[in-house]
C-alpha cells in the first residue's frame, strides 16, 4: 500500500475506527479495564452519528465505558485519525528526513511533528 491508496481508504473518521475496532479486537469488542468480552454497545444520538462520533461500548463486568481508542496513543490526542494513519504510515515506511518534509508539507506543522516522533519514540523505548 502507498501514501495515496491509504489516503483513500481511511479518507473518514469512521473507516480509521472501523479499521481499529477490526486490528485490535477482530470486530468483537474487549473491555481494556478487566478484558472481558461482555460488553454492550452504548446509542448515539443520530447528531453523534452523523458526524462520526467514536463508538462507546460499557463493559458490564466493571462496569466502565470505553471505545477502541482507550488504552492506545490516539486515546488523548486532538489529532484526527486520519492524520494519525498518515504519521504512523511514513514514520514506518519511508527514509526518515522525507518523512519529516513530506509531512510537514502535506499534513502536520513541525512542532506537532516532533512532538508526536518523540512520543512514538518513547513509547517503543517503553515496551521493549
Amino acid at each position: 500500500m502507498n501514501l495515496i491508496q491509504l489516503q483513500k481508504k481511511f479518507n473518514t473518521h469512521l473507516k480509521c475506527i472501523r479499521h481499529l475496532e477490526k486490528v485490535r479486537w477482530n470486530n468483537k469488542p474487549v473491555c481494556p479495564h478487566c478484558e472481558s468480552d461482555g460488553v454492550t454497545k452504548r446509542k448515539f444520538n443520530s447528531l453523534r452519528q452523523k458526524h462520526g462520533a467514536t463508538p462507546i461500548y460499557h463493559c458490564n463486568s466493571c462496569n466502565r465505558d470505553f471505545s477502541v481508542l482507550t488504552g492506545t496513543i490516539f486515546e488523548a490526542s486532538n489529532m484526527p485519525l486520519q492524520k494519525w494513519f498518515i504519521f504512523l504510515f511514513t514514520i514506518f515506511t519511508i527514509q526518515r528526513i522525507m518523512t519529516y518534509r513530506y509531512i510537514c508539507r502535506c499534513t502536520l506543522n513541525q512542532m506537532t511533528l516532533r512532538l508526536n516522533t518523540n512520543y512514538i519514540k518513547y513509547l517503543v523505548n517503553k515496551t521493549t
